[in-house]
Order: structure tokens, then sequence, then C-alpha cells
């Protein structure tokens, strides 16, 4: 007869290691781990481009929206990956004609939900949170926190707040905010959550476990990991003493998690490791791609194609698949991933073979096609 388990267990093994479950058929009742399930929480993630829509002085105004109303709406260049994955288009709703309103169009006064006329750094406020600004500055919670605190129940992390690129790579300025996507309440002080950027660490979090209190035990599973165990070797002896207690679908449905575990060690250990900086000093198995270095200029003439590139296609990979895990084994129920940051200098001539960076190639005269083909690439990694 199956076992009966509740939804918080996890496999703990030497050293403290931890190894979150799926959904299982046991956690239900009995009822299938899929499907119209009432008992399957609600998940709510944010995904962000760095890329506004457009190009200068360019007659071709639209290579994102359909045409088509409806369930069979066409694709264009922007949203073609969309085709992709089963044509996972028939899942997801294509909503346009939205518009942050600016001073401009409330007579000069920032108007609620709004912005001053400098659009480059005050979109990001009310695009995120719902709250006008005129400073360059966020003002209230951004719906992913607010979410959290509805959803995040007793999961291991109420939110996860990841970003795929690495670096702001330009020498000439600073964020200034654009690489912060997510903000919370601290009392009574808003406070911006630094993303989480290095995979390494994103596994380490979701998969490895925290770090145990008696040092024998911490030191015998940092040994272990820097023999370049797997997580799933440090939790064996319990998946044995699990696997034959389930239902032959539990059994199924576990065995593939644990292969995509395995299958996330193993790309996460494929990645050269950094040549400098803290991801030196993470475990095993494996560091993150080396952060590369800034670009003097935006695009064009001058351009460096080798620099402000950090491999995020690499990074974007692994986070969407980490991400992917977190959600599968409810260790989170809410997270945002910034594949690029807002008005984004990260070079696009390794993704889309266009040597400018991502912000600029809308004043280039690469035009919307280019635009168009930058989003494309966020689109790939969303689909």
């Amino acid at each position: 007869m199956a076992i009966k388990l509740d939804r918080r267990t996890v496999l703990k093994g030497i050293g403290g290691s931890i190894l979150a479950l799926p959904l299982l058929e046991a956690m239900t009742g009995g009822k299938r781990a899929r499907g119209a399930n009432p008992t399957i929480p609600k998940r709510y993630i944010v995904c962000f481009g760095g890329q506004s829509l457009g190009a200068d002085n360019d007659p071709i105004h639209n290579m994102y929206v359909p045409d088509t109303i409806g369930a069979n709406y066409d694709l264009k260049v922007a949203l073609a990956p969309l085709a992709n994955h089963n044509n996972i288009k028939n899942e997801i709703t294509v909503v346009s004609g939205l518009k942050i309103p600016t001073a401009f169009d409330n007579g000069g006064a920032v108007p609620a939900g709004g912005r001053s006329d400098d659009f480059h750094i005050n979109s990001l406020g009310p695009l995120l949170s719902g709250v006008s600004t005129n400073d360059n500055k966020v003002h209230g919670p951004t719906s992913d926190q607010l979410v959290a605190d509805a959803l995040g129940g007793s999961t291991t992390f109420k939110s996860l707040v990841y970003r795929v690129q690495a670096s702001w790579y330009l020498d000439q300025s600073a964020p200034y905010g654009r690489d912060v996507i997510s903000y919370r309440m601290n009392g009574s002080q808003l406070v911006g959550i630094p993303s989480t950027v290095s995979p390494r660490a994103a596994f380490d979090s979701l998969f490895v476990g925290f770090t145990p209190v008696d040092p024998a035990e911490a030191a015998k599973r940092a040994f272990l990991l820097a023999q370049r165990k797997s997580v799933l070797d440090l939790v064996s002896a319990k998946t044995e003493k699990l696997m034959p207690q389930l239902g032959t679908a539990d059994r199924q449905r576990m065995q593939q998690h644990l292969d995509a575990v395995r299958d996330l060690e193993r790309r996460i250990s494929a990645i050269a490791p950094d040549g400098g900086g803290a991801c030196q000093l993470l475990a095993d198995p494996g560091g993150d791609p080396a952060v590369g270095g800034n670009n003097t200029v935006n695009g064009g003439t001058g351009f460096d194609i080798n620099a402000g590139y950090s491999d995020e296609e690499a990074r974007a990979t692994l986070l969407v698949d980490l991400l992917h895990m977190a959600v599968v084994c409810d260790l989170t129920r809410v997270a945002t991933l910034q594949f690029t940051m807002a008005q984004s200098h990260m070079n696009m001539y390794p993704l889309i073979g266009i040597p400018y960076d991502l912000h600029e190639i809308g004043h280039s005269s690469y035009g919307t096609m280019g635009v168009s083909q930058g989003i494309a690439w966020h689109m790939k990694h969303f689909a």
C-alpha cells in the first residue's frame, strides 16, 4: 500500500543536505498530481525584458502585436518563439494597448499611476508597483511581494528574485535602480530586493539545503561536494528507502524529478568557472560563466562584440530551469525573473548577430526588426 506524504516532505541526507520532492499523489490523497486538483496552489511569476517597443524614425511600427484577435492569433517576429514547445502560444494570452500615463498626457502634472516625461527610468516605478513617480524611484511594493504575502504560505521561499543579465556593461553610467525589479515594505521603509544572478548560488539555495549547525556535519558535506558528489548522492539512502513505498505513478514522477535535478547539476558543472570574484568561493559542482567587461560605446563603430556579455544564454537556460524546479517542488509560488535590466546595455551580438547593446538597437539602423529580434530572444526563454 502506498504511503501518505506531507506536502512539505523533503529528503534529508549527509551533512544536512536536503532534496525537495515534486507534488506526488501520495501528497494529495491519491488524486492525480496534475489536472483539476484544488489542492494544487496558484503560482505568480513575473518575467521582465528591458527593451521598449519601437525604434527611432522607423516606418514599421508593429512586429509584436498580433493582427488576429482570439485563439488563432498570428505570431510576428517578436513573439515567433511561442510557436515552439508544442505551440505554447495556445496557453498564452497576449494583452496589448496598455499605457503608463505621463505628465504630458495630463497637462504637465504626473497622474496617478503615471510618470513624468523622463521615460528612461521613470517608467519602471509605475510599471512594477502601479504607483506614480517623477524622481526615478519606485514608491510602492511590487505586485510579486504583495502576492507573496497572500500565496507564500509555508513554502521555503516566499518569493524568488532572479536576474539573467549579470552586469550593467556600460562605462558611461550606472543602473540607478534599473537592475532591481522587486520591492517590499520593511516596516515603514520600502526596500529593493537584490536579485540572485548566479545560477550556482540559486542551485545551492534550492537543492543543497541549509548549512548544518554541527561543524562536523558541515565539514562532511563540504568535503563531499568538493569531490563533486551530487546532492542526489548525499540523499541516496533516503531516496532508496522512499521509492519502493510509492505507487507506480509517483515512482515515475519521482524518477523524472531526480533525472531533472541530475541534469541541472551536470549542466552547471559544465560551465567554466568564473575567472575572479565571489563565484570562486562557491561550492562545487561548478562555477558561473565569467562576467564580461564593460563597453565604452553603445554600438556600431568602436563597439566591442566580445564585451558586455557573460554567456547570458546559458544563464537564462539554467535560471529558467531552476525556477521551474522550484515551482514543481513547491519551494516557492511567487517569483520574478528579470531577463535584462531596464534600458539594458547587454551585448546582443552573441545572441542575434547585431553589434549593439539591447537598448541601442532601437536607436540604430536595425530599427523595429532588430528590436523585435532582441525581444524574441527573451520570448524564447519565456516559452
